[in-house]
């Protein structure tokens, strides 16, 4: 392929990240259920486990993550055994799935960024915080969703090109760079949280390599979310 090719392909695919990135994201609504205590979206017993230890005391009710409202069913200011019940009735099919109400969805990128600050506050070798990035976080959601919907690769972008490509096309300079996807609930805690437990994205999400963040998330049924994370060092 020779240069003036290579430069005309390259322009074409930064106006259509730029095009894409300045048209605005349709609202998503999502429907919160009573008894989905781990917001993936659905009521199980995983959700009943979690309430009776809530409710016996062995979770406390401050557990990062955790949807506590949902989860207080008969409105009295705690989480009990009764709730417990009717998490489990509804998780094992014989009482129907009840909505709290719908809310529209973002990606909370401000407090995405806060909450693995704080993780890196409390990681011995993490001394410095990342800041986080809108321009970031549009190349961020336009990753979420071809991960979605065309690649199932974190690494690759739809035409075969390597994910740090579209930082290039867009103009922003970085020394280092990396990229997370992971399918999570519409919470971003939950996400942080799933990051966390991976190794891989922990080392990354706490390095001192990296400086800046940006965060994007897409769904195609209100349901599983999948969000992607990109680091750099400018």
């Amino acid at each position: 392929m020779n240069k003036k090719l290579k430069a005309i392909i390259a322009v074409v695919l930064v106006s259509i990240i730029v095009f894409t990135v300045s048209m605005p994201f349709g609202a998503i609504q999502v429907t919160r259920l009573y008894g989905d205590i781990n917001n993936d979206s659905f009521v199980t017993i995983q959700d009943a486990r979690i309430a009776l230890m809530i409710a016996t005391g062995i979770y406390p009710e401050t557990v990062e993550g955790l949807d506590f409202q949902t989860t207080d069913i008969d409105s009295n200011g705690k989480i009990n055994l009764d709730d417990v019940l009717t998490i489990l009735k509804t998780a094992a099919g014989f009482m129907p799935t009840k909505p709290i109400g719908n809310f529209e969805f973002t990606e909370n990128g401000a407090e995405f960024t806060n909450l693995v600050n704080t993780y890196r506050v409390q990681a011995d070798f993490a001394k410095s915080y990342v800041t986080y990035s809108e321009d970031l976080s549009n190349i961020a959601r336009i990753a979420a969703e071809e991960y979605a919907t065309k690649t199932g690769t974190a690494f690759t972008n739809f035409d075969g090109s390597y994910y740090y490509k579209y930082l290039d096309y867009a103009g922003i300079s970085y020394e280092y760079a990396d990229k997370i996807v992971i399918s999570s609930s519409y919470s971003h805690k939950a996400a942080v949280e799933a990051m966390m437990r991976n190794q891989q994205s922990k080392k990354a999400l706490l390095s001192d390599e990296f400086t800046k963040i940006g965060v994007g998330a897409y769904t195609k049924d209100a349901r599983t979310f999948y969000w992607c994370v990109i680091l750099i060092k400018d």
